[in-house]
């Protein structure tokens, strides 16, 4: 990160104050575009029904990060950069609240759209006092004392918009779509006659560009046990992940022996398998609603599938090792 060099002595400048805040600012934004990437990230912004319930909406405090430029206009007195690129922050620290209406034909159904973007303005104009060269103790109002306010301060905001779709009969309703600029976060449907919102008519948008995880939840690279599954269950793929490992162990084979005054020899031991599967795994994407399925079969794994495509087939018997069967169908 540049940074400001100053000396005992010499004038200050205004530019001195306001390239700090820029490299600040650039800093960041590189810092962001290591870790996220270049594309739009939200985190917070829940969208939860008013209490008591009520036709309102609030949705909470919450960040969204967004690729721009350095400065749209000019920052004080430097002046604006709208050719480097650079990811930038908008927060909201207060929640924001919306009020829709149901439709007014009996039957029909409407759905709202909430959309965010990143928005930066300037905000705050105080009228500021100035040196006054001709009698320093009394300061000027404004500049050039014409009492004129000016702006002290740039704000990055999310922005937060509620757009109304077009009502229609029940089920054929659609959702607006998203603008140029924004991302979409929620879908809200409302009926004929209701008078109140629960969270049941709230729908987080499959493609909303929420953060999945956090750093302390992730450990590098594969091996970090994510999920640990000792019985059947499901694992589903989170948004904005591109490659998954699995790793498999099969139980061992007990043994005995065929005559009552020899003894038994040792038990064959359990398989294992690890495999990466690569793909486009999108949010809810599952086969019968189970993305990936495991199968148990007598203590040991048996199959892994990844929508209804089994990936391996383990046999406990005799110690078997796992046997990978690429794209053959599993069962159903």
């Amino acid at each position: 990160m540049d940074r400001i060099l100053v000396y005992p002595g010499s004038i200050p400048l205004d530019t001195d104050l306001l390239n700090t805040n820029r490299n600040s600012m650039i800093a960041l934004g590189y810092l962001a575009q290591a870790i996220l990437g270049t594309d739009t990230v939200v985190d917070g912004l829940v969208c939860s029904p008013t209490t008591p319930a009520s036709l309102s909406i609030t949705v909470g405090p919450g960040s969204i990060i967004q690729l721009s430029v350095v400065d749209t206009l000019a920052y004080g007195s430097l002046p604006a950069d709208t050719t480097d690129p650079l990811v930038k922050q908008g927060i909201n620290l207060t929640s924001t609240s919306f009020t829709l209406t149901a439709p007014t034909t009996s039957g029909q159904a409407i759905n709202y759209l909430i959309q965010v973007a990143l928005l930066e303005g300037d905000a705050n104009p105080v009228v500021l006092p100035y040196y006054n060269a001709t009698n320093p103790a009394q300061p000027y109002s404004g500049p050039n004392n014409a009492g004129i306010e000016q702006n002290t301060l740039r704000v990055q905001r999310v922005q937060l918009q509620l757009k109304a779709g077009a009502a229609a009969n029940s089920g054929f309703q659609v959702t607006p779509p998203v603008d140029n600029g924004w991302v979409g976060l929620y879908a809200i449907t409302l009926a004929y006659g209701q008078t109140s919102i629960t969270s049941t008519n709230i729908t987080k948008l499959s493609t909303a560009p929420f953060l999945g995880w956090k750093l302390p939840a992730l450990r590098p690279g594969f091996a970090s046990g994510v999920g640990t599954y000792t019985s059947n269950g499901t694992f589903t793929v989170p948004t904005g992940v591109s490659q998954v490992e699995v790793e498999v162990w099969g139980g061992g084979s007990g043994s005995y022996a065929s005559t009552l005054t020899y003894a038994s020899g040792g038990g064959a031991g359990g398989g294992y398998a690890r495999k990466r599967v690569t793909g486009d795994y999108r949010p809810n994407d599952s086969h019968n609603g189970r993305p990936w399925r495991y199968s148990r079969h007598h203590g040991g794994w048996r199959t892994v599938c990844w929508r209804n495509v089994e990936l391996w087939h383990l046999c406990q018997c005799h110690g078997r090792q796992p046997e990978y069967l690429g794209d053959h169908a599993g069962p159903a």
